[in-house]
């Protein structure tokens, strides 16, 4: 046979003779009662490579690696040294793969928790977390190759002195006769280069000792008797949001049955109710 294993070719030569068994030329014999001079052959089976299934992806998520079984066999149960298939080329055993795109990971911190006193020394706290570019939260672990933010820090601390800051009277209490007008008191830090409206508030017990300004104040509006009196209604909201501003407020004389009557016979006293004043709000 042509070869050593597997299918090939078997052949011999086919001569045309006499009776005295000496070669003749081929038109001598009979074309159609010539003997084949071939015809094919099976050997036992040639080596060859044989491949298992790829197992799973060494990591969940990201690049990984995949791998196989690769033999020699001849047949279906023979296995063989792997020089013995050193003719073909050998399959892979290991391959790469790829699955979904890891998660990142990255610490996240809350807003600076505010100083208590901006004049004396004190700390700042924020709670810290690791969390993925999908906004879930992580074990810190996660995070590790980064470095965690601070979680506290100190306040800066400055000699500051402390002052009580008085808010605009109210409007009297009574539209006659005697009243009493309030106002709201704060103790703040003083500062050269700060507005009065911008000092930071700081706790009331920090201007303890410091003269403290009237919250309360009698005021003495038309008597109840009189022919004419002011009414007012109530403010409007301050005219911004934040920052300085002014609110309105309708003021009218009305005589005793109260119909409203010419502003002129109220008078022009300085009891008279403001129509507008300042304001002033915070964020």
């Amino acid at each position: 046979c042509s070869t050593t294993c597997g299918h090939g070719v078997r052949k011999r030569i086919v001569s045309c003779v006499n009776s005295h068994s000496h070669s003749v030329a081929s038109k001598y014999c009979d074309p159609a009662k010539r003997p084949i001079d071939s015809h094919r052959c099976r050997m036992t089976h040639c080596p060859r490579w044989k491949t298992g299934k790829w197992s799973m992806c060494s990591v969940t998520c990201g690049r990984g690696v995949r791998t196989r079984e690769v033999t020699c066999q001849k047949g279906r149960r023979t296995h063989l040294p792997d020089m013995e298939c050193g003719k073909l080329p050998k399959p892979l055993e290991n391959s790469m793969c790829m699955t979904i795109s890891c998660p990142a990971y990255h610490w996240t911190a809350t807003p600076w928790s505010k100083c208590i006193d901006p004049c004396k020394k004190s700390d700042q706290y924020r709670r810290v977390y690791c969390v993925s570019n999908l906004g879930k939260r992580a074990a810190p672990k996660m995070c590790s190759n980064e470095t965690a933010p601070e979680m506290t820090r100190s306040c800066p601390a400055t000699d500051c002195l402390y002052h009580w800051v008085p808010g605009p009277w109210s409007t009297c209490s009574k539209t006659c006769g005697t009243g009493f007008q309030f106002r709201r008191i704060e103790c703040r830090v003083r500062s050269q280069n700060h507005s009065l409206s911008a000092e930071p508030n700081v706790q009331s017990r920090m201007c303890n000792g410091l003269a403290r300004p009237s919250v309360s104040k009698e005021c003495a509006m038309n008597p109840c008797d009189a022919k004419y009196r002011w009414s007012v209604g109530p403010w409007s909201q301050c005219s911004t949001s934040c920052g300085p501003g002014y609110r309105r407020r309708r003021v009218r004389c009305l005589d005793r049955d109260g119909r409203r009557v010419s502003r002129d016979l109220c008078g022009q006293s300085p009891d008279r109710p403001k129509r507008r004043e300042s304001c002033f709000l915070r964020n």
